[in-house]
């Protein structure tokens, strides 16, 4: 099988590199832009693929630099599919085929990428540092682990520009924090800071700006320690809801015809 060696997906703004057990793949451009492009999504999918074949690989560690998953980075994305500056524009000028193209591209590329996060065998791990909007809020939460650093907050922003929740945020939040919790917040929208997150069980740990990406490394590398008979056991008993995600995305697909 391919052995994973450090790379970069030239200017797809997502760098890959190897230390010991651990793959690190770093999203380091505008997520939204990246992510959504067709060829794009297909080369991550095809390098998780390749390091789900790495037997001496143990886990991945997914982690942004800050502003890739931001409100900013999204208003980017959604201006480049409107042809026009979302943040000057109403919202009732945004119109119903700019809004199923937006919300299509999200839930296809982001539900395969989910999809594939829950299939592999590796332990996976999202590092997350800034604001986090709503599609990679959501697409964390299908993680093994969320580590943040000190000042990151997810931000619900859906609601704002009138569009359902992506990222299967849907699907995952209630399965965390209540049906009850999760309906508001997705409906009414809002922040939440990492410290009110590690409250609510969204986060597992938050480590400083400073070195976030080296204790990141450690704290994966500690992780990997545990027997992986164990953990593939474990992963197989817990994320046992695969084909209901499917169906959830299907779902989704389907709504947005009517949208």
């Amino acid at each position: 099988m391919e052995k994973i060696s450090s790379f970069t997906l030239e200017g797809e703004g997502v760098e890959i590199d190897v230390e010991e057990c651990i793959a690190i793949l770093k999203i380091t451009k505008n997520a939204f832009v990246s992510l959504a492009k067709l060829e794009i999504g297909e080369s991550f999918l095809k390098t998780i693929d390749k390091i789900g074949g790495d037997k001496d690989l143990k886990a991945i560690l997914i982690i942004n630099t800050p502003g890739t998953y931001s409100e900013e980075a999204y208003t980017d994305f959604l201006s480049a599919v409107v042809g026009n500056d979302v943040p000057n524009i109403n919202l009732g000028e945004i119109s119903a085929l700019d809004r199923k193209t937006i919300v299509s591209r999200e839930i296809n590329v982001l539900g395969r990428i989910i999809m594939k996060k829950l299939e592999t065998t590796k332990i996976i791990i999202s590092a997350l540092q800034g604001i986090v909007v709503t599609p990679f809020f959501g697409a964390s939460l299908s993680s093994d682990f969320r580590f943040a650093s000190v000042g990151m907050s997810f931000s619900l922003t859906h609601i704002k520009y009138g569009l359902p929740p992506t990222g299967g945020i849907a699907f995952f939040l209630p399965r965390y924090i209540g049906q009850a919790r999760a309906v508001e917040l997705l409906i009414r929208g809002g922040n939440i800071g990492a410290e009110k997150a590690l409250e609510m069980g969204l986060i597992n740990k938050i480590f400083a700006k400073e070195n976030f990406e080296e204790n990141c490394i450690k704290e994966a590398k500690e992780i990997c320690t545990i027997d992986p008979r164990a953990i593939n056991l474990t992963q197989s008993c817990i994320y046992y809801f695969q084909d209901e995600f499917k169906k959830c995305i299907d779902r989704e697909r389907k709504l947005i015809q009517t949208y």
